[in-house]
């Protein structure tokens, strides 16, 4: 792979070069002129890859839209010196996490606060609490508020005859993926 720094006649050159190379422009700006790939013709794709491919595009249509609909890739992008196209890809691609959660005393008291601390790349937009009970039902369910540093709480609504036995909490961001967290109480 050869990298080209600066030539004037290929100023504005990408794509095939003869039979067996490739122009292409990096990240970087800087020119790579490469040999072309080769694929197998009777090449098949795994139902992992079929499924990643179609994850992929739907990526690329929201990242196409949003990153014209919602000016917090706009922002991030400038800060990176990267399109916000790509910051609307690497948001749809890489879904939140729900990193820890925290219940200060009985769960199953009315009044009483979990805490839900959750990352994103871009954004958290909401955070969904469940409480359930020993049988799996659900006892109480509903969305944490934000405090700006970084946790979510949520207050328990009702007092409940079966104690929580398990809570779970599920945080969403800007394209609605969903990231999700369980602790048993």
């Amino acid at each position: 792979m050869a990298r080209v720094r600066t030539n004037v006649l290929l100023q504005g050159v990408s794509g095939q070069i003869g039979e067996g190379l490739v122009l292409r422009r990096a990240r970087s700006g800087t020119l790579v002129l490469s040999r072309k790939p080769t694929f197998g013709k009777n090449r098949k794709f795994s139902p992992a890859q079929r499924a990643h491919q179609a994850r992929f595009r739907a990526a690329t249509a929201y990242a196409k839209e949003a990153a014209l609909r919602e000016p917090i890739y706009a922002r991030l992008a400038k800060k990176t010196k990267q399109p916000a196209y790509n910051m609307a890809l690497k948001d749809y691609m890489h879904p939140p996490k729900v990193t820890a959660i925290e219940v200060c005393g009985d769960a199953g008291q009315a009044k009483k606060i979990i805490r839900v601390r959750a990352e994103d790349d871009v954004q958290v937009t909401r955070i969904q609490v469940r409480l359930f009970d020993a049988q799996e039902k659900v006892l109480e369910s509903g969305e944490a508020a934000s405090d700006k540093a970084g946790w979510w709480t949520y207050t328990i609504q009702a007092t409940f005859r079966d104690k929580a036995v398990r809570i779970e909490a599920r945080a969403y961001d800007l394209p609605g993926n969903e990231g999700r967290l369980e602790i048993e109480v």
